[in-house]
């Protein structure tokens, strides 16, 4: 499956002459400020054992992941790992520029786009903004990916 994602121009408030404009961001901006985004699903694992969901429960969140290449496992918010009842089952040491500190691991299961689904193990930690996930490396392992700055889009092979 490939999926091409191309950055739509947003609308941004910027200053001019003194005076504060609404003018469109185009796309290579946007990515450059945003980082590659795609929405995902996120739920808790199947009790039976079998890692092979064709679809995701009910009890599900969606968000929209940041791709990130530096975060080894992927990332969540805790009050997305409360919503859904997981399971802790370890700690994990987490660093970032600021500090370094042992957060909660949890089970999941992460739906991309286009249906794959990824058990994996994720951590729990307050993220910036409105970011609520961070894809890591555990599931970009399973993917390619191409990241066209120049022209504002990103592409995403499995």
């Amino acid at each position: 499956m490939i999926q091409t994602v191309h950055v739509p121009a947003v609308p941004q408030q910027i200053e001019r002459d003194g005076k504060k404009i609404i003018a469109l961001a185009p796309p290579p901006i946007v990515l450059m400020q945003s980082g590659p985004v795609i929405p995902l699903r996120i739920a808790k694992p199947p009790e039976t054992g079998d890692a092979t969901m064709p679809t995701p429960p009910s009890e599900s969140v969606d968000v929209h992941g940041v791709i990130d290449t530096g975060a080894f496992t992927s990332v969540i918010t805790p009050e997305i790992a409360k919503q859904l009842g997981l399971i802790q089952t370890g700690w994990q040491e987490v660093s970032s520029v600021h500090s370094k500190e042992d957060r909660p691991v949890y089970f999941a299961m992460l739906w991309l786009p286009w249906g794959s689904a990824y058990p994996t193990k994720v951590v729990a930690c307050n993220l910036g903004g409105n970011v609520k996930c961070l894809i890591g490396r555990d599931i970009l392992s399973h993917l390619s990916i191409t990241y066209n700055g120049k022209e504002g889009f990103f592409t995403i092979c499995e």
